[in-house]
């Protein structure tokens, strides 16, 4: 049974928001008996076939490019600036703004690996008495986050005695995966020359946290 891969909502395109010199390896499968052509920045072409391919995103965020490499051969090209601020998940960028002869549609797809439980501690703040340094100091008193008078050095009572806590995390793990496909700008449907399946590996999210005993504070 296959598993649904989940549409990433709040994520951007997985090549780009890693950063200047990230990369996604994959392959590329044609659709039909016609391999992809690219142009270089050098006006050079690349023709791209069936098997694996490496994307590289590269520049900075001002001037960002696109490599992709397959068979020992390159295309670099230029990008939108959109694309490296991280603002898509999706893009569709059309073969006049980037100088090809084929349109490219991308895509960021997320497929779930499962849930696993982590215990830890974590920072907290609970009543009690504590040496806390002065949170704002006004009319020759200290006062806690809270707002509460108290007298340090020697310390005093506090609402906001800080401490550690034992808690259970909840991570939801699931492999990243990038669909770029290649469409043909000459004919009139946008016709799919072959498509790159990428994987970016596997990426954890934080989605529960539940304490498992009280916030212990520290004198």
């Amino acid at each position: 049974m296959f598993k649904k891969l989940l549409m990433a909502s709040a994520l951007s395109v997985a090549l780009i928001a890693t950063g200047c010199g990230s990369s996604v390896s994959g392959n590329i499968t044609l659709k039909g008996d016609q391999s992809i052509v690219l142009s270089d920045s050098n006006g050079d072409t690349v023709e791209l076939n069936n098997g694996p391919a490496v994307l590289q995103f590269k520049g900075n965020l001002f001037k960002p490019r696109l490599e992709i490499a397959a068979s020992g051969k390159a295309a670099e090209f230029k990008i939108p600036r959109k694309l490296a601020t991280g603002q898509q998940n999706r893009f569709y960028l059309k073969a006049e703004k980037i100088d090809q002869q084929v349109d490219l549609e991308g895509n960021t797809a997320f497929e779930p690996i499962g849930v696993r439980e982590e215990v830890g501690l974590q920072s907290c703040y609970a009543p009690g008495w504590c040496y806390v340094g002065c949170y704002r100091y006004y009319d020759g008193r200290c006062y806690d986050r809270g707002g509460y008078p108290y007298y340090p050095p020697g310390g005093g009572y506090s609402n906001f005695c800080p401490g550690t806590q034992q808690v259970r995390r909840t991570y939801e793990d699931s492999r990243e995966l990038l669909q770029i496909k290649f469409r043909d700008a000459k004919s009139a449907d946008r016709e799919i020359l072959g498509v790159f399946d990428g994987d970016r590996g596997v990426s954890s999210r934080l989605t529960t946290v539940e304490p498992l005993g009280p916030c212990v504070t520290h004198y």
